[in-house]
């Protein structure tokens, strides 16, 4: 990735992160265009953090009184509690846990007047409690979330149904109540909504927002409230994706990550602003007619093949690790069209065979067919293999995969294959012969 790259998809990724227009639908679409290689949810992920940075800046006055009425709402908590009598510590686990039915109503009543006693113990706390469903979703779907779901037909699905959905809700919301009358069950929703914007082109402030504004609050507090409990999340995602992305060997430079992060914290500082201001006088229907036009150029330029659906693959965000088998390692992009592995054949099976065979169960609605011989040339050599291709039932081709037979493995007697398998139906193989070099030096680390 060049600076220049970096820059552009920084001030991307600021100006669209605060907007209700998805982040991650223009980090997919901007370089779909420009015939830049899609940058990857991890580098996606971690330019967040520069927005992220942002909002604490924006709003340290707000995050500075939170974090005390907090603290002192847990300090509130824990001297109200009944001391032990006699040292009956038992007693007091099962006052506070409400056990103990006859002091239930009481522990409820203590932890609502100190834990959540005032207006900003209850916002931390509700941020807090928000975050738990995008983070629960997050770890379950993650594999779907970067691979399949970055379709621009997902991502495209997504602008216009979820414009839809802002629209009846500007509709029919009152737009009355603040964030001071925000309840446990408001924080506990607007949390589920924000793990809707898990799916690309959703946006997570645009689902925040339509979430706080089908409870009610007027659309300045519902913005404000959806950059607060957008720090968590954020914060937490980029962090994990940091730690992989500097470990892909293909990866982009630290500068380059610097780069885009600091892009990306400027311009979410204007974006920030920007949108507190136009919403204390304006409604989203600019951003809801942005999505709904955006969504329908991207089906029109998917649909006429001017863009492909999926991102093309990528070996900048492989995550590389040691199988249990003594000779198996396998590597997997996140991109989600690219992955390459070794493997031993099945006894009385050929490579090919056994290839075939792990596909088919892998995938049964696909049907996998040797197409042809082909060459693979290495760093050592060209090396005969075989083209797989994979068909859905109506014929269509879904992937291709190249077998590698037979390769000597250093210092053992032992045998093995390379496989390769891209998904799509372009007859490309050469980010697949990078990645089984990639395959044949790591076999010797």
């Amino acid at each position: 990735m060049s600076y220049l790259e970096a820059v552009v998809l920084g001030l991307v990724q600021g100006i669209t992160e605060f907007l209700p227009i998805s982040s991650t639908a223009h980090l997919r679409i901007v370089p779909a265009l420009l015939g830049w290689k899609d940058p990857g949810a991890a580098y996606s992920a971690v330019i967040q953090l520069g927005t992220v940075v942002a909002v604490l800046l924006y709003f340290a006055k707000d995050l500075g009184q939170l974090t005390r009425a907090f603290v002192e709402g847990l300090r509130g908590f824990v001297r109200g509690l009944p001391s032990p009598e006699g040292g009956r510590l038992q007693a007091r686990l099962r006052w506070l846990v409400g056990v103990d039915r006859a002091h239930l109503g009481g522990s409820w009543a203590h932890a609502q007047a100190t834990l959540l006693g005032t207006q900003d113990s209850r916002l931390a706390w509700f941020v807090g409690l928000g975050t738990i469903p995008i983070g629960v979703c997050g770890l379950l779907f993650k594999k779907t979330i970067e691979t399949s779901l970055r379709s621009l037909w997902v991502i495209s699905a997504s602008l216009i149904v979820l414009a839809i959905v802002l629209a009846v809700v500007e509709r029919v919301a009152s737009h009355r109540r603040t964030l001071g009358e925000m309840t446990l069950t408001d924080g506990l929703l607007i949390g589920a909504w924000q793990a809707v914007a898990l799916i690309p082109g959703s946006s997570r402030s645009g689902t925040t927002i339509t979430g706080a504004l089908s409870r009610g609050f007027n659309r300045a507090d519902a913005a404000r409230y959806s950059f607060l409990l957008s720090i968590p999340a954020t914060t937490l995602a980029g962090v994990f994706e940091l730690k992989h992305l500097l470990q892909a060997t293909d990866g982009p430079g630290l500068g380059v990550l610097a780069v885009g992060t600091i892009v990306s914290f400027l311009s979410g500082l204007v974006a920030i602003w920007g949108l507190l201001q136009f919403l204390r006088s304006r409604s989203t229907m600019i951003f809801i007619v942005y999505r709904v036009l955006m969504g329908g150029a991207l089906i029109g330029l998917v649909s006429t093949g001017r863009v492909e659906a999926m991102p093309p693959a990528t070996l900048a965000d492989c995550k590389v690790w040691k199988d249990t088998s003594a000779f198996s390692r396998t590597a997997t992009c996140e991109a989600g069209l690219l992955s390459v592995g070794d493997y031993s054949p099945v006894p009385g099976e050929s490579f090919v065979e056994s290839a075939v065979a792990s596909m088919k169960a892998a995938s049964p609605s696909v049907t996998y067919e040797p197409n042809r011989a082909t060459k693979v040339t290495l760093g050592d050599g060209e090396h005969e293999a075989v083209l797989v291709v994979g068909h859905l039932a109506d014929g269509s081709v879904i992937g291709r995969t190249l077998v590698l037979e037979n390769l000597a493995i250093e210092g053992s007697s032992l045998r093995r294959g390379l496989v390769c398998s891209r998904l799509g139906a372009k007859e490309d193989d050469a980010d697949c012969q990078a990645a089984l070099e990639r395959m044949r030096r790591l076999s010797r680390e």
